[in-house]
């Protein structure tokens, strides 16, 4: 059993249950805006590392926190954008009887070069050394001028939501799950997931053309026999489509949890 503690948010009541799981540098609430246009009942864990959680930020520390919770509450499907969705699929490797459906949101299913993934080992281990030398408002605001994790097109508003959900983090938090959950960490899972018993959507935003190539390329070499492989664009969005498109991602995450399609 994982020592610690993890923080769930709760939206929503009395609609298919559904759990969630955020990206680096955000926590469980930044599905908020999926809740205010679903009638879902989520489930959003703050991740290791993240938020209130106090769960040490290892791979096996996730992966069996995140199941003993679903052990307690019940199977139901697995959301994970990002960082979320690596952890996701290794929820979903470990415990197939609890996870009906898997949802991949922006998500890879890490490196699959021994190589490459070694660099970004080294990369994500210098810049958690970066993050401890300064303060949580210093890394978001650099954070977020990087192409990829920064959200396309907000209004003032939006944006100003968006760095506070980000700054409810630790700056130690931060670099202890960049070392420990980092994608030069994870063993490659492509090969792997393709044998999950379950139906895998992947989503991604149009603008997104690293991460929706990925999505394209693992789906496409899926077995036309086996449980379905989809690969789902979200129009005018890049990485963080949640929060640049919730009215149009939010009614597809709807369609695909109800009982019918899971």
């Amino acid at each position: 059993m994982p020592n610690g503690h993890l923080n769930v948010h709760r939206f929503g009541d009395g609609g298919p249950s559904v759990m969630l799981l955020h990206g680096f540098t955000l926590t469980g609430a930044m599905f908020e805006p999926i809740a205010d246009r679903t009638d879902l009942s989520l489930h959003a864990p703050d991740l290791p590392g993240h938020g209130k959680t106090t769960v040490e930020p290892t791979f096996d520390g996730a992966v069996k926190s995140l199941a003993l919770y679903l052990q307690d509450h019940g199977p139901m499907p697995v959301i994970g954008y990002s960082l979320g969705g690596r952890i996701g699929v290794q929820v979903a490797l470990d415990h197939p009887d609890l996870v009906p459906l898997l949802v991949l949101i922006s998500a890879s299913f890490g490196i699959e070069d021994p190589q490459r993934r070694a660099d970004r080992a080294d990369r994500e281990t210098a810049l958690a050394q970066s993050i401890r030398t300064g303060t949580i408002e210093g890394f978001i605001d650099r954070w977020l001028t990087h192409p990829v994790a920064a959200p396309c097109g907000l209004d003032p508003a939006t944006s100003a939501w968006d760095r506070s959900v980000r700054l409810e983090n630790t700056v130690e938090g931060l670099a202890a799950a960049l070392e420990g959950l980092g994608q030069g960490k994870q063993d490659w899972l492509g090969d792997a997931a393709q044998t999950l018993p379950m139906h895998v959507v992947s989503v991604t935003g149009s603008r997104d053309a690293t991460y929706g190539a990925l999505a394209a390329a693992w789906c496409a070499a899926a077995d036309p026999d086996g449980p379905s492989r989809c690969h789902v664009v979200v129009p005018r969005a890049g990485h963080n489509l949640i929060v640049e498109q919730p009215d149009h991602i939010a009614p597809l995450i709807e369609t695909l949890v109800t009982p019918d399609n899971t």
